[in-house]
């Protein structure tokens, strides 16, 4: 919905949907936990970082051929698209990396 303000309005709109970001309070938290707690609470067994989403933001920003998507990223996973015209979460595309 808010993609086409690129076109018209010349404003960039991106979202990324994180689950746990590792930052200070979350990381201590994670960090109390035994791998048994972690996997009985769902928490995942590796925390995304400050700097990975921080990295994210800014290739949102700059990467034209990203204009107007949807991140997921589980912190045991890759980073995902949500595709054009999909209502939710029924599929999820790969995140291809960065050209440098």
């Amino acid at each position: 919905m808010l993609g086409s303000l690129g076109a018209d309005d010349n404003i960039r709109v991106n979202c990324i949907v994180p689950d746990f970001v590792a930052t200070p309070d979350v990381y201590a938290y994670w960090e109390s936990l035994t791998p048994d707690q972690r996997s009985l609470q769902g928490i995942p067994v590796r925390l995304t970082t400050v700097e990975e989403i921080a990295t994210a933001v800014l290739r949102l920003a700059t990467d034209d051929t990203l204009a107007g998507r949807v991140v997921v990223w589980w912190s045991d996973d890759q980073p995902r698209l949500i595709p054009w015209g999909d209502q939710g979460y029924v599929s999820l595309e790969p995140l291809k990396p960065a050209l440098t």
